[in-house]
């Protein structure tokens, strides 16, 4: 013969039913926060940095040391079969998209991955930088002009990458280390 059990119809009757609780196992949790804030975005040359590490970083970019006040570098995909045709609009396209660039906002070139793990941030690396923190604000401006030769290149150029590609698209801002400040 069967034993029929009705069905519990709360979390009340199931708990009711148990007959011994089990012991609880318990360990010290070792916590880590990933916040992605580890160094204050700032800019160099402006309060908050010792003088001297300023007139430094300014030399610095004076003298082509440094690439500029900010940096961003996107990473991105191409599908194999579309690579030869995105050289070639690189070919014929650099210097008009450079040239498009907002005063202050610099297109340093597009550059593919030769060595390294690429899987994890695609094959291709686009770099920008700007002399100002209002260049990333110019850029987005220009980019939210549909009429602007800026925003129909940059339309052209996205054309070609892979969205549906396993790496993801990453983007980096970055700073003179020399002027952050790490916390």
């Amino acid at each position: 013969m069967t034993e029929q059990y009705s069905r519990p119809t709360s979390a009340r009757d199931l708990m009711s039913r148990r007959r011994r609780l089990e012991p609880v196992d318990v360990e010290q949790a070792q916590l880590e926060i990933r916040s992605g804030i580890g160094i204050l975005f700032r800019d160099a040359l402006k309060r908050g940095v010792p003088a001297e590490v300023q007139e430094e970083i300014a030399t610095n970019l004076e003298k082509g040391i440094l690439i500029d006040r900010f940096v961003a570098e996107w990473g991105f995909d191409v599908a194999y079969e579309k690579a030869k045709e995105f050289h070639s609009w690189l070919v014929a396209n650099e210097r008009p998209l450079s040239d498009a660039c907002p005063q202050g906002v610099h297109y340093r070139g597009t550059y593919a991955i030769a060595s390294g793990d690429r899987r994890l941030t695609g094959r291709y690396r686009t770099v920008w930088s700007f002399e100002t923190f209002n260049g990333m604000q110019d850029l987005a401006e220009a980019l939210g002009n549909d009429a602007s030769a800026l925003r129909r290149l940059l339309d052209e150029f996205n054309s070609f990458r892979d969205r549906g590609s396993t790496a993801p698209e990453v983007e980096w801002l970055m700073l003179p280390a020399a002027g952050a400040l790490r916390f």
